[in-house]
């Protein structure tokens, strides 16, 4: 902990050099705008004043840099110990000595007194695993959260230039600047400001794109380790080098305001945790599947927290993904498929499409609960089956009445559920598999019991499974 409260407080201290060159580079920038818009005979004073802000970010920029490095060598340090990696020799040459480490630490315990901001800085998860697969769980994580972290950062960044661009065309139209003028009186006090927006834009993209490769590197590790294609000292090694990567990237990636990891770190924590914890209890329910010669694991794709926006959006779709392909992966050697179930927000056919094509892996399939894709997604079975059919595993059925939150569960066959044309759907792609009844009174206790409910599904199911000609269109 004391390391990486060092780690934090020299990352401040770098962040402190960035505050004064974003106040160099937006805010007085703007300022000059507006007074030589006031005051136009200004105009050649202010780009001169403009040009020396420029100088003065690239030497802020340069003592950012330093900082940078110092605080990525305790970081590497603080990896290495918690991971039990050897930390490398060139890079064991830039790591600060204890005592800069100790005062470090101490100057940021003046606002984090028991170090409670840096408690489970990993997933707890990760001890459950063998040492080399929680390296990789971390080493993940950590790729991860910085190009989400990123992500978002850059978002900010082009509304800023936005608004600054619409401050310029306003300035333009108010004072009914000439083109020369245009370019003297307004554009050149901000070049500071232009400049760190393209710079920080392609810095940050680039940091984007180096963190994503190395995500999806120790994705591959994983699979690689799990899949057991590789020996573990080779999962050792590899791990080595990619850790080797991240502590590059730190020293080189460009820094982002506290104010900004700060307001996203709670909630992006909590997620991936979550995440982390959702993914070890079902690789647990893999094992036990496995152990009972169980071919499938159920699991759901889940819901925003808020109901008003159903439809999952794409990094949603591409977060469950990637998760059933690392489970896929996993299952796979124990002869395990892991089924998503159409359920929740993932009832539609385009919104599971998307999921299971991007999961690509043979080992990943549906569960389609054709109640759901029809009264929640108003599909017609016909539909669901030409779209999913490839992936459909197993199946829940039941019937219903009504619409929306007044719908309610009935006998099979006295409901508007289509069961027969369901069945009639599956047949006609050669679907082997359980036709599973759900009768939910645990949830809904006013239902029939399961004796006769049980009974009537057995009647109607099984009539339509005898003699397909019998089946209502």
């Amino acid at each position: 902990l004391e390391r990486l409260a060092a780690q934090r407080y020299l990352y401040s201290t770098a962040k402190h050099f960035l505050i004064g060159q974003l106040f160099l580079d937006l805010v007085s920038p703007i300022v000059l705008a507006v007074i030589v818009a006031l005051f136009p005979g200004f105009g050649i004073y202010g780009a001169l004043i403009a040009l020396l802000i420029l100088v003065s970010g690239f030497y802020l920029e340069s003592l950012q840099s330093s900082k940078r490095e110092r605080a990525a060598g305790v970081q590497e340090l603080f990896d290495c110990d918690l991971l039990d990696m050897q930390c490398q020799d060139l890079i064991a040459r830039n790591i600060p000595d204890t005592i800069e480490i100790m005062e470090a630490a101490e100057k940021y315990k003046r606002s984090d007194p028991t170090y409670k901001a840096l408690k489970n800085w990993y997933p707890s998860e990760a001890d459950t695993l063998p040492l080399y697969l929680a390296r990789l769980v971390c080493q993940r994580m950590n790729c991860l959260w910085d190009v989400q972290l990123r992500c978002k950062y850059l978002q900010w960044v082009g509304l800023t230039f936005f608004l600054l661009c619409v401050i310029v065309l306003m300035v333009a139209l108010v004072k009914g600047l000439t083109v020369g003028n245009f370019l003297l009186v307004v554009v050149a006090p901000l070049l500071p400001a232009i400049g760190w927006i393209v710079r920080e834009y392609r810095g940050q993209n680039e940091a984007i794109r180096r963190k994503d490769t190395l995500k999806w590197y120790a994705e591959e590790l994983w699979a690689d380790a799990i899949n057991k294609r590789i020996p573990v000292e080779e999962i050792e090694r590899k791990s080595r080098g990619l850790q080797d990567q991240i502590y590059n990237n730190r020293c080189n990636n460009p820094l982002i305001l506290d104010a900004f990891y700060k307001r996203l770190q709670p909630k992006n924590e909590a997620q991936m945790n979550r995440s982390a914890k959702e993914l070890a209890d079902a690789r647990r329910f893999i094992d036990l599947a496995s152990t009972l010669a169980a071919p499938y694991v159920r699991v759901f794709g889940g819901k925003a927290q808020s109901d008003n926006a159903p439809v999952p959006d794409d990094p949603t779709k591409a977060r469950v993904a990637a998760g059933l392909r690392e489970l896929g992966q996993y299952a796979g050697p124990k002869s395990v498929t892991v089924i998503i179930e159409s359920h929740d927000h993932f009832t539609s056919s385009a919104t599971l499409k998307d999921v299971l094509k991007a999961a690509d892996s043979e080992h990943v399939g549906l569960l389609w609960d054709a109640h759901h894709t029809f009264a929640a997604s108003n599909e017609d079975p016909e539909f669901t089956v030409k779209q999913l059919g490839p992936w459909i595993r197993h199946t829940h059925l039941k019937d219903s009445v009504g619409k929306g939150e007044d719908r309610k569960y009935v006998l099979t066959g006295t409901g508007s559920v289509p069961i027969e044309r369901q069945i009639k759907a599956l047949q006609s792609i050669g679907y082997k598999g359980f036709y599973c009844f759900e009768w939910e009174k645990v949830w809904h206790p006013d239902l029939a019991d399961p004796e006769i409910a049980i009974t009537d599904f057995a009647h109607v199911v099984g009539h339509c499974l005898g003699n397909t000609h019998t089946c209502k269109s």
